[in-house]
C-alpha cells in the first residue's frame, strides 16, 4: 500500500515539476485549435443536415406512400389513386422538413427564419448561384 502512495506522489511531483517547466504551454494551443475546428466541423454539418431534412423526407414521404398506395390500388383497382397520394405525401414531406428547419432555426438561433436562411444559403452557394 505504501509503495502505492509513493509512487503516486512521485507521479504528481513529476507533473507539477513539467507543468511548471512550461512543458505542457504548447497543450493549451492544441486544445484551443481543436475547439474551433471541432466548432467549424459541427457547423457544417448541422448546416449539410438541414438543408438536406427537406429533400431527405421529401423522398421518404414519396416512398411510404407509393407503398402503400399500391398495396391499396392492388386491392381496388384504382391506379390513379397511386399517383395523387404519392404528389401529396411529396410535397407533405418536403413541408415538414422546411418546418423542421424553422423549428430547428428557432431552437439553436433563437429565429426560425434564421434556419431556413441557413438552408437558403447552403443550396445557394451549392448551386453557384451568387
Amino acid at each position: 500500500m505504501k509503495k502505492r502512495v509513493i509512487f503516486f506522489a512521485l507521479l504528481l511531483f513529476g507533473v507539477g515539476a513539467a507543468y511548471a517547466a512550461g512543458e505542457f504551454d504548447g497543450v493549451d494551443n492544441v486544445v484551443k485549435n481543436l475547439d474551433s475546428s471541432v466548432s467549424t466541423t459541427s457547423g457544417s454539418g448541422m448546416r449539410a443536415a438541414m438543408a438536406w431534412a427537406p429533400v431527405l423526407l421529401f423522398f421518404t414521404g414519396l416512398g411510404i406512400a407509393f407503398r402503400q398506395s399500391k398495396k391499396e390500388s392492388e386491392q381496388q383497382g384504382d391506379t390513379y389513386k397511386i399517383v395523387i397520394t404519392c404528389v401529396v405525401a411529396s410535397v407533405l414531406g418536403a413541408f415538414v422538413g422546411i418546418l423542421a428547419d424553422a423549428v430547428l432555426g428557432r431552437i439553436l438561433m433563437g429565429d426560425s427564419m434564421k434556419g431556413l436562411q441557413v438552408v437558403w444559403e447552403y443550396w445557394k452557394s451549392a448551386l453557384s448561384a451568387k
